[in-house]
């Protein structure tokens, strides 16, 4: 039997589809669920409990992720516009990511060429 050797390309689509394509065929689901049956009440209520679930583990990611940056100054302010651009603005979280993303980059692009 002929065994291949694992690549970083294979790494690459095995995130991929942890986690974005499986959540989300997940969440798309739940959605056409809850489209079909919101005049029930329960249903209602275990979707509301999902979305906060959801919301809260959006939240304690996002402060782990941060905590390793915590001493940098341009994490910090980029976490806070990312917040406040959220809470509010009420801006969607793809919004302020798309915004947000690049100019954190361009930031620390900058400061790495500063630094040398």
């Amino acid at each position: 039997m002929c065994r291949r050797e694992v690549t970083g390309i294979d790494r690459a689509i095995a995130a991929v589809f942890g986690f974005t394509l499986i959540p989300w065929a997940a969440g798309f689901s739940l959605g056409v669920v809850y489209l079909r049956h919101t005049h029930i009440a329960t249903l209602q209520n275990i979707l509301g409990g999902v979305s906060a679930a959801a919301a809260g583990l959006l939240i304690a990611t996002g402060i782990r992720m941060l905590m390793p940056h915590r001493s940098r100054v341009q994490a910090l302010v980029f976490a806070a516009l990312a917040v406040g651009g959220m809470v509010f603005t009420k801006l969607p979280l793809l919004v302020v990511l798309f915004s947000l993303t690049p100019l954190s980059i361009a930031v620390a692009a900058f400061g790495n060429a500063r630094a040398q």
